[in-house]
């Protein structure tokens, strides 16, 4: 089986488009849109190879995580709660060798997130994007709920002013910049939110995935789906 390349995400809501037989209209492009978030990775595979990786879709958060294989059971508690303990664990590190580094060390920790949808305005958490300190030439990769962290010596930051970049797969390069100057403790928490890719700007062909319903447009979902079987 070859590989299937995971969606982009697009603009356009599943809850606003016109349900039609096999999925629903786009009212954008005109394309069928197909539900997958009750379809296994094999069924997901085995239609996009029969065309060419160009069906569009409705997918679960779940299934948009662990693209390429089934969903694990449990995935994102187990992995939230190591997220958790791995933050903790750098941020206690650090102050316990505060006293032993001459208070020389400094955690860098944070979230990066961005909103696929732009209508959404939400922050979505940004799982693998790499941060790298460009001067110092230290990288870190976000986990699943989008934290990173790593620890730098103090005497490391030269200038008061850090450039970090981070590097995503939907969001390309981005950059942002950090003021330490006024750090009076053992820790930096940042905040990287990234801008949204337009979509118009992408010219190669490809599949993308709309915007999933919301609760309240999900129960709504079911309500006409069991008045329409009555």
């Amino acid at each position: 089986m070859k590989k299937i390349p995971k969606p982009l995400p697009c603009n356009e809501r599943w809850a606003k488009m016109t349900p039609t037989e096999g999925g629903r209209t786009c009212q954008s492009c005109a394309k069928l849109i197909v539900d997958f978030r009750k379809k296994s990775w094999s069924g997901i595979a085995e239609i996009q190879e029969k065309n060419n990786n160009t069906i569009c879709g409705v997918y679960s958060k779940k299934q948009l995580k662990n693209w390429g294989q089934e969903p694990p059971v449990n995935f994102r508690t187990l992995r939230k709660t190591a997220s958790i303990v791995a933050i903790s664990t750098a941020v206690s590190c650090s102050i316990l060798s505060k006293g032993q580094n001459n208070n020389k060390d400094l955690v860098i920790y944070g979230t990066v997130s961005g909103d696929y949808f732009k209508k959404q305005h939400a922050k979505i958490p940004i799982e693998n994007a790499i941060i790298r300190i460009d001067s110092l030439n230290i990288e870190s990769k976000t986990d699943s709920l989008g934290n990173f962290s790593f620890t730098v010596q103090r005497n490391q930051l030269n200038d008061s002013i850090v450039e970090l970049t981070t590097i995503s797969e939907f969001y390309g390069e981005q950059h942002v910049s950090v003021n330490t100057s006024s750090i009076s403790n053992d820790s930096l928490r940042i905040e990287h939110y990234l801008k949204p890719v337009l979509i118009k700007d992408i010219s190669e062909p490809t599949m993308f995935y709309a915007a999933p319903p919301t609760i309240i447009e999900s129960l709504k979902e079911k309500i006409d789906t069991l008045n329409r079987k009555k």
